[in-house]
């Protein structure tokens, strides 16, 4: 109580004491008035020792007064000094209170446009015709698994002939310059899209796989690859690309046929 009587009125304080003091000098008689011929006989003193005493006796007074006085505003900064203290603490937890809210809203908006966002991703790779005589022929499919359109759909693939799986790690896709940017195609929230490939030789001719192809895929020694990489839009205008990289033969040989395995890397997504 009397903690939050002193914060409403202690600004007064110095009013209050300037009145105070102005009422004692206005009440309290000078010495010259106070110190007749009646007063001083009374006392046993000439009128000249009265105004000596008394005048000593007023500045002692006065000194106690403004002594009072500058203990009373001492008192007075240190309470203003409190609770400026006491401002500045309540003003830092509020800023750190406002920072914490609005990380926490950051977080949420970053989850919410993560669930609400496209995800246009590899759903499978099938492959056919591999065998004897026969120039293989991929199949691509890519879905959007997510709540919203994936925008400037491009799907761009490469392939390679037969090569050793043991080079896979330098199969990557192109580094292309925003090559969805002329794209218009939308790829709605559930909607795919499948596109086919032909395998071709060196010199840019369909591959035709020989009998000993087929046979040395079915030991593991090379494989078969197909990679590249789908990119797209979100609904809230971030470019997002995710690569592909799958293969027969290799590790998993031709067992998993039609279906190409993803190798351990270059499937990434962002």
């Amino acid at each position: 109580m009397l903690m939050r009587f002193l914060k409403k009125y202690w600004p007064l304080a110095p009013v209050v004491i300037v009145f105070a003091i102005a009422i004692y000098a206005i009440a309290s008689p000078a010495p010259e008035q106070q110190c007749t011929d009646h007063y001083a006989a009374a006392h046993g003193e000439t009128r000249s020792q009265c105004l000596e005493i008394l005048s000593a006796e007023t500045v002692a007074n006065w000194t106690k007064v403004l002594g009072a006085l500058t203990l009373v505003l001492a008192a007075a900064s240190a309470i203003e000094i409190f609770y400026l203290i006491q401002a500045a603490d309540i003003a830092g937890e509020q800023k750190t209170m406002l920072g914490q809210q609005a990380k926490l809203l950051a977080d949420q908006v970053r989850a919410s446009k993560a669930e609400l966002r496209a995800y246009a991703l590899r759903q499978g790779v099938d492959v056919e015709d591999v065998m004897p005589g026969k120039s293989p022929v991929a199949t691509v499919k890519v879905v959007n698994f997510g709540k919203t359109p994936a925008f400037k759909f491009y799907l761009a693939i490469e392939n390679l002939t037969l090569i050793r799986y043991v080079n896979n790690n330098t199969l990557i896709p192109a580094d292309r310059s925003k090559p969805h940017d002329g794209s218009h195609e939308v790829l709605g929230p559930g909607d795919s899209r499948s596109a086919i490939y032909g395998y071709v030789d060196s010199n840019n001719t369909p591959l035709i796989l020989s009998t000993s192809d087929v046979a040395r895929l079915g030991t593991g020694e090379p494989a078969l690859f197909l990679y590249g990489a789908i990119f797209y839009e979100d609904s809230f205008g971030c470019e997002h690309r995710s690569t592909i990289r799958v293969f027969v033969g290799g590790p998993t040989k031709l067992a998993l046929l039609p279906r190409m395995a993803p190798d351990v890397a270059g499937n990434e997504a962002d």
